[in-house]
């Protein structure tokens, strides 16, 4: 029985995820994913309470729902919800919710006990957090605040705040944090615009292929600074997060390690900028360590092929050990031929020494009714032979 731990983003390993758990031969499946996003809700919060951000948190658990729960739907609608009231009406419905035996939260009915008085428990801390401070209440996901509370609740340990509510909610897959620090997400693309923060990084509109990423300790103030000011301020401030004891742990005992595709520069290399996650994983001399590459490009990469994933996955996940072997990090690369090339199209090319390093597998993964997503049964065929 293998035990599956898998680097992801948000929603993008939705097929992947599906896929790994219809298979018969998993005894454990693990999402390690990093806490540097900052866009909508996430980044209020992040402003407001200098907490991580957890919007992938809720997006890869919500991945992970099981449908068999008697309070799926229950469930389902509390990770869906967003709220849109102004500020006192938003105070005004959780202390409803809070201080009595009401079972309403924000029109949402919880006739479970447990769920009931953990959430109750969460957001009073929330509540209590918010009463002396300026939030936008006009745009907020539920599960976000939710977690806020958690995470203070649990005297700020990112870990012990995604169990709770993994086991709150009947999930049997694990979700980590790779990371422990509040840290925040930087960018710099070939033409050397600076992105100064992850949510600015995903919503940018551009031809040209991101070059690198950073961490920094506190948000960046580069506004009036000249483009060399504002690079030279970013290097000098970069830092690096530590691996948390549960992404070390998993990594350890993982017989299969999978890369997830995904949006790179935003989601998924800021994962490997933990100290030693790369010596961990290429320690690990048993297991089989998966590489998928992307369908189709997106405005962080308009240009990569097969090879730049490749390049780039190995790069980051060496950057603190440039004397780490290529073939202990990955042996095992999913490459998507098109079956019809488009202007978007990933090419599958390779160079040579990556096709002698690795076992490479190139063939169709698309789901042909869901262009640019990956077939969840080719998916699973194919790890059916690798494990």
């Amino acid at each position: 029985m293998n035990n599956v731990v898998i680097f992801s983003g948000g929603r993008g390993s939705s097929s992947l995820l599906s896929a790994i758990r219809s298979m018969d031969n998993v005894q454990s499946i693990t999402s390690l994913i990093n806490t540097y996003d900052d866009g909508k809700s996430s980044g209020e919060l992040r402003k407001i309470f200098n907490m991580p951000g957890p919007s992938d948190i809720r997006k890869v658990q919500e991945l992970y729902l099981n449908k068999s729960n008697r309070n799926y739907n229950l469930i389902k609608s509390l990770f869906q919800k967003r709220i849109n009231l102004d500020r006192t009406k938003f105070i005004l419905l959780l202390n409803q919710y809070i201080q009595t035996n009401y079972q309403i939260l924000f029109d949402i009915k919880i006739s479970d006990k447990k769920i009931n008085l953990y959430l109750k428990k969460y957001l009073k801390v929330f509540r209590n957090l918010i009463i002396k401070k300026k939030i936008n209440t006009s745009d907020l996901s539920l599960m976000n605040i939710i977690f806020a509370g958690s995470y203070f609740y649990n005297k700020k340990n990112i870990n012990k705040s995604i169990d709770g509510l993994s086991k709150l909610f009947g999930i049997k897959e694990k979700v980590y944090s790779c990371g422990t620090k509040n840290l925040f997400l930087l960018g710099i693309n070939q033409n050397n615009k600076v992105f100064d923060s992850e949510s600015k990084i995903v919503e940018q509109r551009s031809n040209v292929n991101m070059k690198d990423i950073f961490l920094t300790n506190k948000k960046l103030v580069l506004n009036d600074l000249s483009k060399k000011d504002k690079i030279k301020k970013i290097y000098l401030n970069a830092t690096k997060d530590n691996i948390s004891y549960e992404a070390k742990i998993k990594i350890q005992k993982a017989n299969i390690i999978i890369y997830s595709p995904g949006t790179p520069f935003s989601s998924l290399y800021p994962s490997y900028f933990c100290n030693n996650i790369g010596y961990f994983i290429s320690n690990n001399k048993k297991a089989k360590k998966i590489l998928i590459t992307n369908i189709g490009s997106d405005y962080e990469t308009p240009d990569f092929d097969a090879n730049d994933y490749i390049m780039n996955t190995l790069k980051y996940l060496k950057f603190n050990n440039k004397n780490i072997q290529n073939r202990y990090l990955i042996t095992d690369i999913l490459v998507n031929k098109p079956y019809k090339l488009t202007n978007s199209s990933v090419l599958p090319n390779i160079n040579e020494h990556f096709q002698n390093e690795f076992n490479i597998k190139i063939k169709n993964y698309e789901n042909l009714k869901k262009i640019g997503f990956h077939s969840k049964n080719k998916l699973k065929k194919t790890f059916e032979e690798i494990f």
